[in-house]
């Protein structure tokens, strides 16, 4: 799967889907037509928060969840993710066809610290993440899938990781950092066909890598204060990098 770029702002994102194996229950959330206070997270009767909708499941290995999220501007922030329960936007709040660039999920932290705190075996795939005073998406000790996401203007990283998390086809723009890869060793992030634009401020990098090992290859990065920075956490570390393409 691959996203179009016409120029710098320009986007067509093709959906990204869950990889979790086995039966997934799904959970549908709606701005205009839902509500938390009647809902059931039902696709007849959904639920009007993401918030909500994550408080309501309890997800595990043997039944993972997925919230579907429809378009809208959602201001919500420091929504905790837990393990096994995806979070995909990009619906129609009238048909749940999907759709990424049509149906903009929009997670508007409007200043709070953190948008999204990432957890283990889940996708958060097809969300526009905007206006967090430092992260976007928080997920040092977990390792998600972050894929087609479209995150800008954090005060800090748009993802910052710790754990082998995949990151792939997502676009980065205007914000502090780019991937900011944190300092718990023994993990390999792997990163791939993101589009990183605009970091901004004084050592402001596309990507940081103090610790944990990393892939990173086949993206773009353009107009960063820095490109990629790579560096030790302490001296008995030897953290191993490869960048291509």
């Amino acid at each position: 799967m691959k996203y179009l770029v016409a120029g710098v702002i320009g986007i067509a994102i093709v959906a990204a889907t869950s990889s979790l194996a086995g039966a997934v229950t799904q959970v549908y959330v709606s701005q205009s037509t839902g509500s938390d206070l009647t809902g059931t997270g039902s696709k007849a009767k959904p639920w009007a928060t993401i918030g909500k909708a994550i408080d309501s499941v309890s997800g595990s290995h043997g039944n993972p969840y997925e919230i579907l999220v429809a378009q809208g501007t959602y201001a919500e922030n420091e929504l905790h993710m837990d393990d096994y329960e995806s979070i995909l936007g990009g619906y129609s709040p009238l048909n749940w066809e999907r759709s990424i660039d049509t149906f903009q999920s929009i997670i508007d932290a409007d200043g709070g610290d953190h948008a999204l705190w990432g957890a283990q075996s889940l996708t958060i795939g097809g969300l526009y993440i905007q206006n967090a005073a430092e992260d976007g998406i928080f997920c040092y000790g977990s390792s998600p899938i972050i894929a087609y996401c479209r995150i800008s203007n954090c005060g800090s990283a748009a993802i910052s990781t710790a754990e082998g998390a995949v990151i792939r086809d997502n676009i980065l723009e205007n914000n502090r950092y780019g991937i900011f890869g944190g300092v718990n060793p023994g993990f390999t992030t792997r990163i791939e066909n993101n589009l990183i634009l605009s970091s901004r401020g004084t050592a402001a990098n596309a990507i940081t890598s103090v610790s944990n090992n990393m892939i990173f290859f086949n993206s773009t990065i353009d107009s960063n204060n820095n490109g990629i920075w790579v560096q030790k956490f302490s001296s008995g570390e030897s953290p191993t990098v490869v960048i291509q393409n």
